[in-house]
């Protein structure tokens, strides 16, 4: 996916501020699981520990913001995390909605489950349907993407500025709930098992996954947050909706928005979409306990 450059550089500065490290489009590396409208690998891995270690409490914080030359930054009462950024070169806008949950949070023996969610959450939500979203982001001319890590699962929308109502109603939607059917989950599993089967054709992203299985055994990190095609096999669609249930949550998000709008109003939209939205309890994350790396 190819972002406005000016939109961009906005939005990556915007997560800077909040300790994320955002992708540059066109930059290639093996691993990085993610879906959307346009598929092309991606973007680096940047570090996300200090947003993760943000993330603990699962009590939403009080509400508050504050603003400095065009950054506006806030936390609704339901424990979502806000940033807006104004940079009007251009009329459009980018939208980050940053879950802080990925590959590492996925359950034992099913490293792709992050990534199913990722892919699933395109599949519709209850009154949006997965045609209905191709459509929107077809008619509005706007960008929109996807990504998982091992801790952090992006979405990622560019639209005409006039349109940003339309891209927060569809992360407002998909925030709430998502419809994880089992016809939907049936055809989507080809799609994962292809971007597994691409990557598995690369000889040096076979050597990673077999030195990162070395490094790490017995840990989350153990796997990346691509998935086993036999994973995905044994993957039930009520397995994906729980993972959703469980860590899509304001009080476990991100939303950054960077580009040609008025902060204080955006934020307003923000509150109206957003605001309604249940704090969930997050469950403990798991624990990583590094050992000897044994010879073989």
């Amino acid at each position: 996916m190819h972002l406005n450059t000016s939109a961009h550089r906005a939005l990556r500065a915007a997560a800077l501020l909040i300790g994320l490290s955002l992708p540059f489009a066109g930059t290639a590396q093996p691993g990085l699981a993610e879906s959307g409208q346009a598929r092309p690998v991606l973007a680096r891995q940047g570090s996300i520990q200090p947003v993760l270690a943000q993330a603990g409490p699962s009590q939403p914080p009080q509400p508050a913001h504050a603003e400095t030359s065009g950054t506006l930054r806030a936390t609704l009462t339901n424990g979502l995390r806000v940033v807006i950024v104004r940079n009007p070169l251009a009329p459009v806008v980018a939208t980050s909605v940053n879950y802080l949950v990925g590959s590492n949070e996925s359950p034992v023996g099913f490293p792709g489950t992050a990534h199913a969610q990722e892919h699933m959450m395109f599949r519709g939500s209850p009154g949006l349907t997965a045609d209905q979203l191709a459509n929107i982001g077809s008619v509005i001319g706007g960008n929109f993407n996807a990504n998982t890590r091992e801790g952090l699962t992006q979405y990622l929308y560019t639209v005409p500025a006039q349109d940003l109502d339309v891209a927060l109603h569809i992360e407002a939607t998909r925030m709430r709930a998502v419809l994880d059917s089992k016809e939907e989950w049936d055809h989507e599993r080809g799609a994962i098992e292809q971007e597994v089967a691409q990557d598995l054709s690369e000889p040096s992203y076979v050597l990673y996954s077999k030195v990162r299985a070395a490094l790490f055994a017995g840990t989350p990190y153990q796997h990346d947050a691509l998935g086993t095609r036999p994973s995905f096999e044994k993957t039930t669609a009520q397995m994906l909706k729980s993972f959703h249930d469980t860590w899509y949550a304001p009080n476990n998000a991100i939303l950054v928005i960077a580009g040609n709008v008025d902060p204080r109003a955006t934020l307003t939209e923000v509150k109206q979409l957003f605001g309604d939205i249940k704090a969930k309890q997050l469950p403990a994350r798991p624990q990583v306990k590094l050992q000897p790396v044994q010879a073989k």
